[in-house]
């Protein structure tokens, strides 16, 4: 349900993917994997008559965007190299890649985008999640929720956007570098 034809997301997406691992025909493992992920781009009206007389930005509206992610798996054991992971650039910008891993995980990431340029704009996000290992004793429990906060920016460029996400998590602070959004 999103707009591609604006210059910013609006709309929503929703997935629901399923994985079968065979031990049949060459494999080792026995398992499924279920996930589903919900992302909504809202533009924030409101914020668009202030900005554009404070900035003069008006093809660029600030942006709330948000991604709720959830999976689970049964069946058998789900090996290492297929469990969900939780941490790093793409899931949870406060902690260390692959922080958890487990065969059940939980991940949202809320962000605001505001324009502050036509090509330059900074963005507060909030990401919350864990991948729980149940194989090891782990229980599924949502109250057990690491999270990490921080702000960015975003410039666009001729080869596409370009992210500087500066993150503070639990343990320490982290700094990410990529193209593209996150979500």
């Amino acid at each position: 349900n999103l707009d591609p034809y604006l210059a910013y997301n609006k709309g929503d997406v929703q997935s629901i993917h399923i994985e079968k691992g065979f031990d049949g025909l060459g494999g080792d493992w026995d398992y499924w994997k279920y996930w589903t992920e919900v992302k909504w781009f809202l533009p924030l009206d409101f914020l668009s008559k202030y900005l554009e007389r404070t900035i003069k930005i008006t093809d660029v509206p600030p942006l709330f965007a948000m991604r709720l992610r959830a999976g689970t798996s049964s069946g058998g054991y789900v090996p290492w190299g297929e469990q969900y992971v939780v941490g790093g650039e793409s899931t949870m910008r406060g902690l260390k890649d692959e922080y958890f891993r487990g065969n059940r995980m939980f991940l949202g990431n809320f962000e605001l985008r505001i324009p502050v340029q036509k090509s330059f704009s900074i963005v507060a996000f909030y990401d919350t999640g864990k991948a729980w290992n149940t194989y090891m004793g782990q229980d599924f429990d949502l109250g057990d929720l690491e999270s990490s906060y921080g702000f960015g920016v975003r410039v666009k460029t001729p080869m596409g956007n370009m992210r500087l996400d500066f993150a503070q998590g639990s343990e320490e602070n982290r700094v990410h570098f990529g193209f593209g959004e996150m979500f």
